[in-house]
């Protein structure tokens, strides 16, 4: 019954060769002061994220799991306003703050009127606790809470409060809830229920 401890991290490269390559051929800058590939205004940006987790085993029956993950993306020079969308950060769901459903937070303190499920951020931060116990033969429960949030290197007018700024813990975004472990050998069934504790786009307080 050996504690663990696991780690990971991605780094993410991407259009800084082309766009060096094209710049030492001279060739024309679009009107947006960019460099196209068959028309289109390719992106240039280097995104780097870690995330670690470490199980303290208590007996057979009971152990407590510690998850961070963080992340942080710049955007080059050939396409500066954003990462792609697809490279984006996100929060929410099923595998990090379950209280709400998949790009469903932020970013930071920005409040949408539209409830829109596409808010993607440059900046990423995570946590979970959970405790898992043993319930009766192959089920498992958990209790857990989930905190976190992304932003954006820069203030963006048109979602005020999204840029990354000193009152970040404040904006942390916070759930909590309990779940069932289906234990079927070569996989497991997660079933999880939870509810959002603090949400940063209220007022503070």
């Amino acid at each position: 019954l050996n504690d663990a401890f696991y780690l990971k991290t991605n780094l993410d490269w991407a259009g800084n060769l082309l766009r060096a390559a094209m710049s030492m051929m001279n060739r024309p800058l679009n009107e947006n002061g960019g460099y196209e590939l068959v028309g289109i205004q390719y992106a240039q940006y280097v995104k780097v994220d870690l995330e670690s987790r470490y199980y303290i085993n208590f007996n057979e029956s009971s152990k407590m799991v510690f998850r961070a993950f963080g992340g942080i993306g710049f955007p080059g020079k050939n396409f500066n306003s954003a990462l792609p969308f697809e490279k984006s950060f996100f929060v929410g769901g099923s595998n990090g703050l379950r209280a709400w459903k998949p790009r469903a937070v932020g970013p930071g303190s920005y409040v949408d009127t539209l409830n829109s499920l596409d808010k993607i951020g440059d900046i990423a931060m995570e946590g979970n606790i959970e405790y898992r116990f043993d319930l009766f033969g192959f089920i498992d429960g958990a209790i857990f809470t989930d905190l976190g949030n992304i932003w954006n290197l820069r203030e963006n007018d048109a979602r005020p409060g999204s840029g990354f700024s000193s009152d970040f813990l404040k904006e942390l975004a916070i759930g909590a809830g309990v779940g069932l472990r289906f234990d079927l050998s070569f996989f497991v069934v997660r079933l999880d229920f939870a509810v959002p504790v603090k949400d940063p786009e209220f007022p503070e307080g």
